[in-house]
């Protein structure tokens, strides 16, 4: 639903594909996935049922998606007979190798992990003093750090074949330094795009990361992303 607000902003030639991930909006009633790689495989799946052989199209992915569409570009590239994506841009989150750096947190207490969510800030304080909100989601969120903070990572196995645009809010948490890595990720073109607001700058700025969007890939015909 977040992704649909981009529609009226993307060139015509853009069409846009959002993926829903499981325990989510209509996807709502499926379990949440037991690991990271499970998440992987899944948006890789839909992804790959998605696209032809001829099709042009790009990945975004932001936050938690910022690493599941990194992984998903590194599945993709094993695979033979599948297009590529043209552009890959992955926002709201440094190099998934540098989350080692992060505390553990899946396994506190209700109240503590929420303490957590607050200092971390990026969540809007209404969510906090809305308790059905609270209950609602706090078991999605909880699930997301677990299989974050659960995953081996196996290192980076090859860059990415596309160009890269890493996006980030400049009142984010995570610094230049740690997104300038991203560039280890990719030898074709690399960009790093801030823009004003915190985590949540994809919400706030819709119409300014459409445009890049369209910038970036407008000028190719009928993309997907």
């Amino acid at each position: 639903m977040i992704y649909m607000k981009y529609r009226p902003y993307l060139d015509p030639g853009i069409e846009l594909y959002p993926v829903e991930l499981a325990g989510r909006g209509k996807r709502y009633n499926e379990p949440f996935y037991y690991d990271f790689n499970q998440a992987v495989n899944d948006v890789f799946e839909i992804i790959l049922n998605s696209i032809e052989p001829s099709d042009q199209y790009a990945i975004f992915g932001h936050s938690m998606g910022c690493w599941i569409a990194e992984e998903v570009v590194m599945k993709l590239m094993t695979k033979k007979n599948i297009p590529l994506p043209i552009h890959v841009f992955l926002s709201g989150n440094k190099p998934i190798h540098n989350r080692y750096l992060e505390p553990v947190l899946h396994h506190l207490s209700d109240e503590e992990f929420l303490d957590e969510l607050k200092h971390m800030g990026g969540t809007p304080p209404e969510f906090f003093m809305n308790k059905e909100l609270v209950n609602l989601f706090l078991p999605i969120i909880r699930n997301d750090f677990r299989i974050i903070e659960e995953f081996e990572y196996k290192g980076l196995e090859q860059p990415f074949q596309s160009n890269l645009s890493v996006l980030s809010g400049r009142s984010d948490k995570y610094t230049i330094n740690e997104l300038i890595e991203w560039e280890n990720y990719c030898t074709m073109e690399f960009e790093i795009v801030e823009f004003e607001g915190d985590h949540f700058f994809v919400l706030s700025h819709i119409k300014e990361v459409a445009e890049l969007i369209n910038d970036r890939i407008g000028k190719h015909q009928l993309v997907r992303i």
